[in-house]
């Protein structure tokens, strides 16, 4: 399906959640001076217009990313276990604190590298495919700036769930997969389970965070249970927002395969935000 467009949606509470998560995951393996590989199957358009008509039509980034910042500003000592992400809300919001954009998971890990490391996007969407690419206009250009360059990415317009498992293993076996689709047809569920085990299988050193909705049918549940019967080296984090929600999403959850050792103790740190 290639009807969703995440531009409705950025910086919902289900972004806030996801990425502030994937961010702990790539601080935790820039610690070490070794070259990492960063994988986003579904890269999305990379960065978002908070100003948008889609993104207002919506307005899910007021009880998301923004309700996120009122909070934490009450508790300042608390911000530190936030500063990754913070940081990359700072850099594509000039008049911070007001929010006009919103940084997609490939903005958060592009931030995260350098030079040494290596990022591979895949976005399949077309029109997503195109925004992704601009978003790092930099890239493949001659006589650029050393700035501009500083992290190699590869783009790939292709599937997402079968680039998964054809780029797996990378070169640089230290590194991380983001795996987050949109579940629009109900089979995917169980086609993610399927492809994150055949790369997995391939690719046994990596970190692997799979986020997926929570709704009311509980159609993630399967594919849960499977990955913990497959893998024995994973945590599973869900987030509902204290104000339910009448329709749609009611959360939000995360398996992390391979999860950094501070992890667990790190998510205790969310709900109060």
């Amino acid at each position: 399906m290639l009807s969703y467009q995440h531009g409705f949606h950025a910086g919902n509470f289900a972004d806030v959640h996801k990425h502030v998560i994937w961010g702990w995951i790539l601080a935790y393996l820039k610690q070490k001076p070794k070259p990492i590989t960063v994988m986003d199957v579904y890269a999305g358009a990379g960065k978002y217009d908070l100003r948008s008509e889609s993104a207002q039509k919506t307005g899910e980034f007021h009880e998301g990313v923004e309700r996120f910042i009122k909070k934490l500003k009450e508790s300042a000592e608390a911000s530190s276990s936030f500063e990754g992400y913070l940081s990359s809300l700072k850099k594509i919001n000039p008049q911070w604190p007001e929010l006009s954009a919103y940084p997609g998971s490939p903005a958060l890990a592009y931030e995260a590298l350098d030079g040494d490391d290596r990022l591979i996007l895949c976005e399949l969407h077309p029109a997503e495919f195109t925004k992704l690419r601009k978003a790092f206009p930099q890239q493949g250009r001659r006589h650029q700036p050393a700035e501009a360059t500083r992290v190699p990415v590869t783009f790939h317009q292709r599937d997402a769930l079968e680039a998964l498992v054809a780029l797996c293993p990378p070169k640089i076996r230290r590194g991380a997969v983001l795996i987050d689709p949109s579940y629009e047809v109900k089979s995917e569920y169980a086609q993610v389970a399927a492809a994150v085990v055949k790369a997995y299988e391939k690719w046994p050193q990596g970190t692997y965070m799979i986020w997926y909705p929570i709704l009311r049918e509980g159609r993630h549940k399967k594919m849960v249970k499977q990955l913990q019967q497959l893998i024995e080296s994973l945590v599973v984090h869900e987030f509902s927002p204290a104000t339910p929600v009448r329709q749609g999403m009611q959360g939000s959850g995360a398996v992390v395969i391979n999860p950094p050792y501070l992890l667990e103790d790190q998510l205790t740190q969310l709900r109060p935000f």
